[in-house]
């Protein structure tokens, strides 16, 4: 899932949270990508249980290799179980 954290109704952390305390949606990749760059909102958002927490302004090229990353990782996951 590519999440941002600032949205209208409920927070991007929130919807993490709310990813991993249900059992369907507890392994799927989340890459958070905002428009801030406070090392506080990516702190929190890895605390929550994203994976990566990208600055948008930068964010294309690492957005590649992390979404490439995290298919392998759920590649891998899959042909484990």
């Amino acid at each position: 899932m590519l999440l941002d954290l600032q949205m209208p109704d409920i927070t991007g952390w929130d919807v993490i949270r709310e990813l991993r305390a249900d059992a369907a949606y507890d392994m799927m990749p989340i890459v958070v990508c905002s428009a801030s760059d406070s090392e506080t909102y990516r702190r929190e958002a890895i605390e929550a249980g994203a994976q990566e927490c990208l600055n948008k302004d930068n964010a294309f090229d690492e957005l590649k290799g992390v979404l490439h990353q995290q298919m392998e990782s759920a590649a891998g996951r899959t042909a484990n179980h």
